[in-house]
């Protein structure tokens, strides 16, 4: 990204959930540099071995502070937040964070910090098929509010925001940035002292919820400071067998304004059972006292998939059981909307790993049928050309699971891949 301190990244923490398979790691970039504004991309590291396989899915950041205790003060005047969130420009292997002085100068350092996930069993590029991840850019106001969902089979796991200034502005400051339910990410921002309207970007990053390894199960926790003050503060602390994947915070303001200056996940190694994330704002330059609500986000993996054969005897089609062949498979067919048979489960549950839509066709349908041929609703999932999802598993009582498309260009083909 343009205007990214790329400095080395440094390791933190690291911590699993409760089954083992959930791996997150922490790492931090600072640019000790005192300048007005700042923009850090943190990087992930590949500490030991499986770090090749992370995908980064949180992070944050804070600006330098006088005095270090609970609850912190920022350096006065204070410098603010003004963005964190996923570097989707490198395939989600950095997180970026930008802060800038308002109005007064503060000449000030940034900390910013990186979550890594990977998933024990899955590859990078397994683990990538299953992250949702989209941004929405909300409207251009001098408070303005966006909020952007995930897919109804993923779990929330974060988020992030980026105010996106005018050329001539003094532009706006992050007042939230935050998980509105288990489905919505919400980023808010707003002027401050001076008139300035200004854009706002938002991202929701999901995880899919049935993985290779097992079920996934997220948790977000919140917090809300009691007192209401200049300063507030508030660490939001997960239950015990999850593992932190991201976390985000709301200044209620009332008056002026109460701004963010501090996103963060734990700054060292903390025990496995005491994973949080804080968030802290400010009034500035204008008293405003305020409360906090800070959120942390997590995930375990639960019902995992048992070791050895799992799928129903395939007992007709290309991959029937005596069929011998490659863990990925390939097949094609015309492009005329007519069924393709994968495999034949004769009423039994299959699955098939990692299917992707590799012809030249169109959009391709995988769908379970009846012994009759007939369609069985509620199971026909779409992809568009080059893109997979996690895995396609068939209804128990269907016959054969098949795959077709829609297009009638007899020159075109209808190709999927995926593994046995």
């Amino acid at each position: 990204m343009k205007g990214a301190k790329n400095m080395s990244s440094k390791f933190v923490a690291k911590y699993e959930d409760v089954s083992g398979n959930v791996i997150v790691k922490v790492f931090r970039k600072s640019d000790t540099t005192a300048k007005h504004a700042h923009t850090i991309r943190v990087g992930l590291k590949v500490e030991e071995e499986g770090d090749e396989n992370m995908i980064v899915v949180g992070g944050g950041g804070k600006t330098n502070i006088t005095n270090i205790g609970a609850p912190v003060i920022p350096s006065v005047p204070g410098a603010l937040l003004t963005a964190s969130h996923p570097d989707t420009d490198h395939n989600l292997n950095a997180w970026i964070v930008s802060s800038k002085d308002h109005l007064a100068d503060d000449l000030h350092i940034l900390s910013a910090y990186a979550i890594g996930l990977r998933i024990k069993g899955m590859t990078r590029e397994q683990l990538r098929q299953c992250i949702f991840i989209d941004k929405y850019p909300g409207p251009e106001k001098q408070h303005p509010i966006a909020s952007i969902g995930i897919p109804n089979d993923y779990i929330l796991i974060s988020g992030g925001f980026k105010v996106i200034e005018g050329e001539n502005d003094v532009g706006n400051l992050g007042t939230a940035s935050f998980p509105k339910g288990t489905v919505f990410w919400e980023a808010r921002s707003k002027d401050h002292g001076l008139e300035s309207k200004a854009g706002l970007d938002v991202w929701a990053i999901g995880l899919k919820e049935q993985l290779p390894v097992g079920r996934v199960k997220g948790c977000i926790h919140s917090e809300e400071s009691i007192t209401i003050e200049n300063h507030p503060y508030m660490e939001a602390e997960l239950p015990a067998g999850y593992a932190l994947t991201g976390g985000g915070a709301i200044a209620h303001w009332s008056g002026p304004g109460s701004l963010l200056w501090n996103l963060t996940p734990p700054t060292e190694q903390v025990g496995q059972g005491d994973q949080y994330f804080s968030g802290a704002s400010k009034d500035h330059l204008f008293p405003d006292p305020s409360i906090i609500t800070t959120y942390a986000l997590g995930i375990k993996i639960v019902d995992e998939v048992p070791s050895g054969d799992t799928k129903g005897p395939r007992t007709g089609g290309p991959l029937e059981d005596s069929a011998k062949g490659a863990e990925r498979v390939t097949l094609e067919g015309p492009s005329d909307g007519k069924n393709i048979v994968i495999c034949k489960t004769n009423g039994l549950k299959d699955t098939i790993m990692y299917p992707k839509n590799v012809g030249d066709c169109g959009n391709l349908n995988i769908k379970c049928l009846d012994p009759n041929g007939r369609v069985i609703n509620g199971t026909e999932v779409t992809l568009k050309a080059g893109e997979s999802i996690c895995r396609y598993t068939s209804e128990r009582g269907a016959y054969s699971i098949v795959f077709s498309c829609d297009g009638n260009d007899k020159t075109k083909k209808a190709k999927i891949e995926f593994d046995r």
